[in-house]
């Protein structure tokens, strides 16, 4: 990426390493395995899984991106990659994700901001809610549903 561009300058993308272990050998750690079954659940998902490479981008095992939990239980349960979900997302217009638990549950919406880069968007009174742009014209809002 171009200097001052990447996830990591932006401060969304960790990577994870290993003393003594080679890149090439990280999938196969038991702290790999644990991260890829389990980060999901702590609002991080692997940016760039096996499938990434059917796009011509490399499989990157130890690159982890923070979405927020709501987005990554979907992305995780979906087995989907960050960009399939946004698509996803502007073609729905909105979903309801619920945590196994019942104890969390969030309305996530996509808005299309218009010429004035204005939008108008549902927020459930007194809710929580997160704004984050999706680098195409538009919006996506986060509600924490009690």
């Amino acid at each position: 990426a171009k200097a001052g561009y990447s996830e990591h300058q932006l401060g969304l993308a960790l990577d994870f390493d290993l003393h003594k272990i080679n890149y090439d050998d990280f999938a196969d750690t038991d702290f790999a395995k644990w991260l890829d079954k389990n980060s999901w659940k702590y609002g991080y998902i692997l940016s760039y899984p096996k499938k990434a490479e059917e796009l011509g981008v490399m499989y990157e095992p130890w690159h982890f991106r923070y979405v927020g939990e709501g987005h990554a239980k979907y992305i995780h349960d979906n087995g989907m990659m960050l960009n399939e979900y946004i698509e996803m997302l502007h073609e729905k217009g909105s979903i309801i994700i619920q945590d196994e638990n019942g104890n969390n549950k969030w309305y996530v919406q996509y808005i299309k901001a218009d010429g004035n880069n204005n939008i108008k968007a549902y927020i459930p009174k007194g809710s929580e809610y997160t704004v984050s742009g999706d680098n195409m014209g538009g919006y996506i809002i986060t509600s924490v549903l009690e």
